[in-house]
């Protein structure tokens, strides 16, 4: 077993092999209080096991730059650097993503040179959450909220919607933004990134089941939860009610 002590600190590393920023696990590693910082992989970005290896883990800090090149901020932040003409990008999304600055950390990772400006818009969620994306309600929030980023930053001409709600909002945003600014939404980039890492790790793409049904859990409503299910899927799921202990 290889132990690695109290203090010790892994920054901004990369994995050649593509797994395992920091540490590339082969055996057994016991890891007591390190942290981990803006390390990077193609899966574990902090730490990878492989086959067989154990790792125990103990008061240990995982930094929210430490990513995996398959989450949903790399692919999009790696197109940025095609985009963007005036190197000033913003972004929309919750107050927990603008306040983790996990856009403008991977972005400056690749591209130190292009300006990040977040706005956090906090209705937004809501809005798709309760059906009312398309309502004439929903004008109000869409155009406050992109006027308050670009009054942040005049020079953006890329714009990241930077959750999974908001392309249900796309119309409006595209209605209130100005016709130079791109808006990016991060489906297509994202789906296009996990196909091809599917394809560069046989092995990851082995462990994922195939031709399976999907089951619906929820603790909360039900009826809520198939009425926000519908928006998104468009068609009707089944939805099981469940406790947890």
């Amino acid at each position: 077993t290889f132990t690695i002590g109290s203090g010790a600190q892994f920054v901004t590393n990369s994995a050649n092999n593509g797994y395992g920023g920091a540490i590339y696990n082969t055996g057994k590693v016991d890891v007591q209080g390190a942290t981990f910082t803006g390390n990077s992989a193609d899966a574990g970005g902090a730490l990878y096991n492989a086959e067989n290896a154990t790792a125990n883990l103990t008061n240990v800090t995982v930094n929210k730059a430490d990513t995996d090149g398959s989450n949903d901020i790399r692919p999009t932040a790696e197109s940025l650097g095609e985009l963007t003409k005036t190197r000033h990008v913003g972004i929309l999304a919750t107050a927990g993503t603008i306040k983790s600055e996990s856009y403008p950390l991977e972005i400056r990772k690749l591209y130190p040179d292009i300006q990040v400006t977040g706005m956090a818009c906090p209705l937004w969620v809501p809005l798709v959450e309760n059906n009312e994306f398309d309502s004439p309600g929903a004008d109000y929030f869409v155009q406050k909220y992109v006027n308050n980023l670009l009054e942040k930053d005049p020079e953006i001409d890329t714009i990241v919607l930077g959750c999974t709600h908001y392309p249900l909002l796309y119309k409006k945003i595209r209605q209130y933004t100005p016709a130079h600014i791109r808006l990016v939404a991060q489906g297509e980039y994202v789906s296009n990134s996990l196909k091809d890492y599917l394809k560069r790790h046989p092995d990851m793409d082995e462990r994922c089941t195939k031709n399976h049904r999907c089951e619906f859990l929820t603790t909360e409503s039900v009826e809520k939860f198939q009425e926000s299910a519908s928006v998104f899927l468009h068609e009707q799921v089944q939805v099981t009610s469940i406790t947890l202990e």
